[in-house]
């Protein structure tokens, strides 16, 4: 009689564990879809943050760090397995709740760990190799400050689309306009700043 009870009561134990199991992942479904609806929200605000962070340092000769650039992608893809996730709870029957309240939990973990892995230090650009800026050589622009800053003046207007320079008595075009590029490499509102030598044929 023992034989047979034994092998029984080893079922019922295993199937009690199990039981068991279900049932806490059963009870707590709601309070894992809270948990993670939080932690979803909690990692799409610190993404928003970086972002804007990016849009506020960006400049022309500057790039996105490699970390930050790796923890964005990190984000995303933690954020398109959620998606996975939640389209699995709103198609599943309560039956199995118990199953998708671990996998809520698990994905409830990861947003968090990504979270906790978005603090950089200092800024969150470098220099962009790709991108060189390089000052011509120019003599000192003495006595012509009026001039330099007319010029300057128009190219900052938006409503300018062409500038043009004629000889200005003793003054040399050349020489102020390389001032003038050289003062706009220091300048964010220009992507690209190019140089062109145009040869004249007599």
């Amino acid at each position: 009689m023992a034989e047979i009870v034994a092998p029984i009561l080893d079922v019922i134990k295993s199937i009690g564990r199990t039981t068991s199991k279900y049932l806490k992942y059963q009870k707590k479904f709601t309070g894992y879809i809270d948990s993670f609806k939080q932690a979803q929200a909690d990692l799409k605000a610190k993404e928003a943050d970086i972002l804007q962070q990016l849009k506020d340092e960006h400049r022309f000769g500057k790039m996105p760090k490699q970390e930050v650039q790796r923890w964005l992608m990190k984000a995303e893809e933690t954020f398109a397995h959620a998606q996975h996730v939640e389209h699995k709870v709103g198609k599943a029957k309560s039956l199995f709740r118990s199953c998708l309240g671990k996998l809520l939990d698990e994905t409830t973990r990861a947003f968090k760990e990504v979270h906790a892995e978005g603090h950089f230090s200092g800024s969150l650009v470098v220099n962009d190799p790709s991108t060189v800026c390089v000052n011509l050589p120019a003599l000192e622009v003495v006595g012509v400050t009026d001039v330099r800053k007319e010029i300057y003046q128009y190219l900052m207007v938006t409503e300018v689309e062409m500038t043009g320079v004629c000889r200005m008595g003793e003054i040399d075009k050349t020489t102020i306009m390389k001032d003038v590029h050289n003062r706009l490499l220091k300048e964010s509102e220009f992507r690209k700043i190019i140089w062109v030598t145009v040869s004249q044929r007599l």
